[in-house]
């Protein structure tokens, strides 16, 4: 299960609408990607389809697709959004308990 704020979920519909993403089957992707210093991104990106064995969260009218591999990693995690301490600025602020460490700008995570 991942919770996503309600300010979260109005930053996501706008990810979605400003890429013209189909309301009736599209959404966001929600997931993980290797990079930083630490070793694992965070990333969030207009997906117009889900795939076939996507997890599929939707709250107040919005979907957020997560893959197999990313949810073993991301289950339990709260999404919000405001001001992030590391990236001294507004952005998804990621609450993961699987995570075990994040390094010194914040942009990676390690588990």
């Amino acid at each position: 299960m991942i919770e996503i704020s309600n300010v979260a979920v109005a930053k996501i519909k706008e990810l979605v609408a400003t890429n013209n993403v189909p309301v009736d089957t599209g959404g966001a992707r929600f997931g993980l990607e290797g990079g930083g210093c630490a070793g694992f991104k965070y990333f969030f990106k207009p997906e117009v389809f889900a795939a076939a064995d996507d997890a599929i969260f939707e709250v107040d009218g919005v979907r957020i697709f997560v893959d197999p591999i990313s949810l073993t990693y991301l289950d339990g995690s709260k999404i919000d959004w405001g001001w992030t301490e590391h990236s001294m600025g507004e952005g998804f602020k990621i609450d993961n308990p699987s995570a075990k460490g994040i390094c010194g700008c914040g942009s990676s995570i390690t588990f």
